[in-house]
């Protein structure tokens, strides 16, 4: 009688399952992910809805510069950018959070750079970024420190749609644990994006304070001016 109720378990719940048409199509059958499936005549910037309407990787397409009008633009935060999501990097609403950092040497002194980011775009193209650069030196065995808050404007130029060039100009805030001043940064360089949501971001930079970044030590000069190349990295949500 046990042996009897069992199969018409097993019949009742497996045999009706096994008759649905999994949505998966012809995927493997260990594919867990919408964007594992494929499907024909759709476009890539199709929102993956569910299994059925999924593609594979869909690349959105990146905007042109302003490519919606600003007057119908609204304050947003778009989540799941990039490589298989509906909207490209560089759309309205996208966020990205990231850094650099480096380390430098010379014969007098031995020093380490941080810089977080947060950059948003409110517009197509259009980029707002909040930079907060920390700076920590030993200079001739003194310790130094400065920082940097500095608000960027830029504008990114689709070349293709995993390519952008951008030029920027940061504006903001220094202190160097003596003096306050004001500090520029203009930046030129390119966006790379990298695997669903990287951004790899080598850049030319040119930095000007009216102090300089770090505190003066007797006998060596201090530098109100540079330049140089950095690499960032950052990450779209």
């Amino acid at each position: 009688m046990r042996f009897t109720i069992a199969l018409v378990l097993v019949f009742g719940l497996v045999l009706p399952a096994a008759a649905q048409r999994d949505p998966r199509g012809d995927a493997p059958r260990s594919a867990s992910s919408a964007n594992e499936v494929a499907q024909p005549h759709e476009r890539a910037e199709d929102d993956d809805v569910s299994l059925e309407t999924a593609t594979p990787d869909p690349s959105p397409r990146v905007p042109r510069l302003l490519q919606r009008d600003p007057r119908t633009a609204r304050v947003d935060v778009i989540e799941q950018a990039g490589v298989g999501g509906p909207v490209a990097y560089g759309s309205a609403g996208v966020l990205e959070v990231g850094g650099t950092g480096a380390i430098h040497a010379t014969n007098d002194a031995v020093g380490l750079r941080f810089a977080p980011f947060v950059g948003w775009f409110p517009f197509d193209g259009i980029e707002l970024t909040y930079m907060n650069e920390l700076y920590g030196a030993s200079i001739q065995g003194e310790r130094r420190f400065g920082t940097l808050v500095l608000i960027e404007p830029s504008g990114h130029l689709r070349l293709t749609d995993r390519l952008l060039a951008f030029i920027g100009l940061g504006a903001g805030y220094m202190y160097n644990s003596r003096d306050h001043g004001f500090a520029l940064k203009p930046r030129a360089g390119f966006d790379v994006l990298v695997g669903r949501s990287g951004i790899f971001r080598p850049a030319f930079y040119f930095l000007w304070g009216t102090k300089p970044v770090l505190p003066p030590v007797a006998g060596v000069p201090a530098h109100r001016w540079g330049y140089g190349m950095e690499i960032s990295y950052a990450a779209m949500f």
